[in-house]
Parts: structure tokens; C-alpha cells; sequence
């Protein structure tokens, strides 16, 4: 069936083998619209700094967003004096990290961010509306490049990575 052929039978009624109609347009774009809705307003937030303890708990928050169906903020805190050069860095390093903790894909959103400031509060900043913060424990005095920065405050020393929900997120 020719191009104007095919117009032609659709005025008249008659529809095409695999084109959609009209009302099933909208009703994909509506659905379409509503997980883009649900997947930014769900987020899961973990804040990282390539140490073991991190990487367990970015498991972790990648098994959440998955569940939850949301997305999944992987931050990385650096000081706030930190120039451009670092922050360019810490974002490459922060590829890579995720890229080897998950070789596969995380199977979620993912956005990965590198935030300046004093680690407790960025953290607690980024996770507002969050669904929920996951945090590794406190790192060691001879962590890398992002990791005093990211996990030295956050969450009290522990064996496990730390699971809070955003609204209680700690305050001291």
C-alpha cells in the first residue's frame, strides 16, 4: 500500500496494521510521563568515597533504588576549598567507582554528583526529599582523595553501612 494509499484508508476509518491510534498515543505519553514523574520524585541517596565501606554501602543503595524504583544519587563531598581540577577528578574517580562496583549496570537511574562543603551537611542538603540516605561508615585518617571528605562525618562508626531515612538523617 502506497503513502497516500495509507492516508486515505486511515481517514476512512480504516487503520494501518501496527500504527497507533490516537488515543493510544496519549495513554503511552501519559504513562510515560508518570514514571518520569515517580522516578524523580523517588530518589535513593549515597554518599561515597571509594573505600570498601562505601562500595558496601552503594551496593546496598543501588539494591534499594532498584526496589524502590527510583533514582539512585551516588555524591562524592570534597572540601570546600577543593579547586576545579579536583572537582573534574573526583568525578572521573566517581565513574570509574560506580562503573566497577556495578560492571553491569545499577538498574536505575543513576546521577552522579561531586558536591563542595562540610560532608554532614551536603549530604543532608542533597538528601532533602530523598527517599532514603545510605552512608558508609567513618573512614580511616589515610582515605584517598574523596574519602575523608565524603564519609568522615556522616554516620557513626559502624561494621555495616548505615541506613537512614532521609527525614532522619543524623543531626549531630
Amino acid at each position: 500500500m502506497g503513502m497516500i494509499n495509507k492516508a486515505v484508508s486511515v481517514r476512512r476509518g480504516r487503520r494501518s496494521p501496527g500504527v497507533p491510534t490516537a488515543r493510544e498515543c496519549a495513554a503511552a505519553s501519559s504513562h510515560q510521563r508518570q514514571m518520569h514523574e515517580r522516578l524523580t520524585h523517588r530518589r535513593v541517596v549515597v554518599g561515597v568515597d571509594g573505600s570498601p565501606d562505601s562500595a558496601a554501602a552503594f551496593q546496598r543503595a543501588a539494591s534499594q533504588a532498584r526496589q524502590r524504583n527510583a533514582m539512585l544519587d551516588v555524591v562524592c563531598v570534597l572540601a570546600a576549598d577543593a579547586d576545579d581540577d579536583a572537582a573534574t577528578k573526583a568525578r572521573v574517580m566517581l565513574g570509574a567507582f560506580t562503573r566497577r562496583e556495578c560492571p553491569y549496570g545499577v538498574g536505575a537511574p543513576v546521577r552522579l554528583r561531586v558536591e563542595r562543603g562540610d560532608p554532614k551537611l551536603v549530604l543532608l542538603l542533597v538528601s532533602a526529599g530523598a527517599e532514603l540516605l545510605v552512608v558508609g561508615r567513618e573512614s580511616s585518617p589515610s582515605a584517598g582523595p574523596c574519602q575523608q571528605e565524603t564519609t568522615a562525618h556522616t554516620a557513626p562508626a559502624t561494621h555495616s553501612p548505615g541506613w537512614l531515612p532521609a527525614p532522619f538523617a543524623p543531626t549531630a
